[in-house]
């Protein structure tokens, strides 16, 4: 079968796009072993005008072209890799990524050919841009979200969407679950909502409660194209001779950390993934979207809350006194969604399977 993939999103350094990416092709092929996949690249897009050239590879090798030469009639059907590239700013402007996304499903909807929108969050505020990407959600053969917050308002727009998690978690699975007494500590866009003096100030609180337990805060990186993870802590570890920063080089330095951690405080969605997937206790942070609140939901984390709620700090307490407990529960869960973890990918092979909206109250 010849695919293709659109929003190969390898290239880019934010962890959670490399997991991504790497998810897909694990199970695309798993699916069809003998799959021929090319991939279009949209980051290249950034600084382009929409559509004036697109990247794809094509079994490794490099090519340019514009999409009005691509010739898609020549391929059986094509995957849409959304992640969190389905959204639109303040001015109600669609980000540049959901502009080319969008003109593409269109492109290959117009050739006949089966597309294919999965594992993205729909970060889409306006009123008015909720009914063109309803528009477009209509053109796809089928549409998947990975989180409940997603799952709610895109039903609105198209009543047969899919809920599945996210396909990260297919990466690996809860082992034993045998913590080293280090606490990750990370970031996300809620260190974009206050200024700098507030977050020091929130983060001071929370190493202080992970140093009351006799644990070790561990500050933790994560590589993006918007740097202020790592701008805020190695800041933040210069004026705190408690803590280290450290930034793992790849998602996989990460996904290990996770395996080994007592528990993870993160506002990164891919990092709660990562932790529901090895099995770490995680405390969300929220920010900016809902999609972290839209995995705690699914995942079962109680809830995600804000840096300057005080409630925070006393989830954070509870789950220090009882990170067994709570790692328990969450391979419990594990264990009522692994029928799902592969849904993206699942359903477009099988169509008729369920998805997990049917076990949610």
């Amino acid at each position: 079968m010849k695919i293709l993939l659109i929003n190969d999103t390898s290239s880019n350094p934010n962890f959670g796009c490399q997991a991504n990416t790497a998810a897909l092709y694990y199970n695309i092929l798993l699916f069809d072993p003998m799959a021929d996949i090319d991939c279009i690249i949209l980051n290249d897009l950034r600084t382009q005008k929409l559509n004036r050239s697109f990247t794809i590879y094509r079994k490794g090798v490099l090519l340019q072209g514009t999409p009005d030469k691509l010739d898609i009639k020549s391929y059986d059907l094509a995957i849409v890799n959304g992640e969190g590239s389905l959204g639109d700013n303040k001015n109600g402007n669609f980000y540049k990524e959901c502009k080319s996304i969008f003109s593409l499903i269109s492109q290959v909807h117009s050739a006949k050919v089966p597309v294919h929108l999965i594992n993205f969050t729909h970060h889409i505020n306006h009123v008015s841009n909720g009914q063109k990407a309803k528009r477009i959600y209509l053109k796809c053969a089928s549409v998947s979200v990975r989180e409940t917050a997603s799952y709610r308002k895109v039903k609105k727009l198209l009543p047969n969407v899919k809920l599945y998690p996210d396909l990260s978690c297919t990466l690996t699975k809860p082992g034993n679950y045998k913590p080293n007494g280090t606490v990750m500590v990370g970031g996300g866009t809620c260190l974009r909502v206050f200024g700098e003096k507030e977050n020091i100030r929130n983060y001071t609180k929370i190493v202080q409660v992970v140093l009351d337990h006799n644990l070790k805060p561990q500050l933790v990186g994560w590589p993006a194209i918007w740097r202020g993870d790592d701008i805020f802590f190695t800041k933040f570890a210069e004026g705190n001779k408690h803590v280290e920063y450290f930034k793992p080089k790849t998602y996989l330095g990460y996904l290990n950390m996770c395996k080994i951690s007592t528990l993870n405080i993160t506002g990164r969605h891919h990092g709660v993934i990562m932790s529901f997937a090895t099995g770490c206790p995680v405390v969300p942070i929220e920010a900016e979207s809902c999609k972290v609140a839209g995995d705690a939901e699914l995942y079962l984390l109680d809830q995600a809350f804000h840096l300057t709620d005080k409630s925070l700090l006393l989830q954070l307490k509870r789950y220090l006194a009882n990170v067994d407990n709570i790692a328990e529960s969450m391979r419990l869960r594990y264990k009522q969604l692994t029928p799902f973890l592969d849904g993206h990918i699942r359903h477009i092979w099988e169509p008729k399977i369920a998805d997990v909206s049917k076990i949610m109250n």
